[in-house]
């Protein structure tokens, strides 16, 4: 029923990049089907995860959302300070989430409005103020932003080779899959829930501090999904590749337990 006004409006000629399956194999989104839905049926939360992929479905078939957007740059007293601001001029398919939290909300540029001004202009400064704080540490994760981190762990690698392969790779894990290795990592004991925050718990850190670096570091993953792409493109066989992981394997062993021997 919330979204039947939606529905009306939508235009089903606009087709968006999710459309792009050129890089898509087995896995699909989730959508709406033909099937009617008996609202009175569903409880409170399946009602909201249903409106959930109901307005992100129906965001694909609304226009672009625009605004102009612009910054100013002042300076003062040899320090340069920017102001920033924007003005939807079309609402677009964020027309979906009015009133709504918006999943996508640009948080990082304001929507204040902003004079008019050229290049040169001198302007009077009517006030300062000067506030003294201490940085703040990284914040928690929570399961949404560490999967968003699994996702673009090619931001933290520095060798433009890996990079390269975490990029097209997806990152650690696929979209079906990232929150089922986070659940793994629950249920083992090496990540442990406070409120909305993740954190590694005790035996996380001490398994960190015993495992080799290469194999915690996300540099393995690009290693593996090169290795795949050569199975994939004929390049390499998959039994080769089966072969070489258990020689991997076999060598992290046999250096672990050298250097348990060595520290009896």
């Amino acid at each position: 029923p919330k979204l039947r006004e939606l529905v009306l409006k939508a235009d089903p000629t606009i087709k968006s990049q999710t459309w792009n399956d050129k890089k898509i194999t087995a896995h699909h989104g989730i959508i709406p089907t033909q099937l009617p839905v008996d609202w009175a049926a569903l409880n409170d939360k399946e009602q909201k995860i249903y409106e959930l992929i109901g307005r992100r479905y129906l965001a694909q078939f609304f226009p672009v959302h625009q605004f102009n957007s612009c910054s100013i740059d002042l300076d003062l007293g040899s320090e340069l300070f920017v102001g920033k601001g924007k003005t939807v001029t079309s609402l677009g398919w964020k027309i979906v989430y009015e009133h709504q939290t918006d999943p996508d909300s640009d948080k990082t540029e304001s929507d204040q409005i902003l004079p008019s001004v050229k290049s040169g202009d001198i302007l009077k400064v009517l006030k300062t103020e000067t506030k003294n704080e201490l940085t703040k540490p990284p914040a928690y994760f929570t399961e949404g932003t560490l999967i968003a981190a699994m996702e673009k762990i090619h931001t933290v690698v520095d060798n433009p080779e890996y990079k390269k392969y975490l990029k097209e790779g997806d990152g650690i894990g696929t979209p079906a899959t990232r929150a089922a290795i986070i659940s793994e990592l629950k249920r083992k004991g090496y990540l442990e829930t406070k409120g909305k925050k993740i954190c590694a718990s005790s035996d996380g850190i001490e398994l960190l501090k015993l495992v080799p670096e290469l194999v915690r570091n996300p540099i393995l993953t690009a290693v593996f999904e090169r290795k795949l792409r050569d199975v994939e493109s004929g390049k390499s066989t998959l039994s080769s590749f089966i072969e070489s992981q258990q020689k991997f394997i076999l060598q992290e062993i046999n250096k672990a337990k050298a250097i348990n021997n060595g520290l009896q």
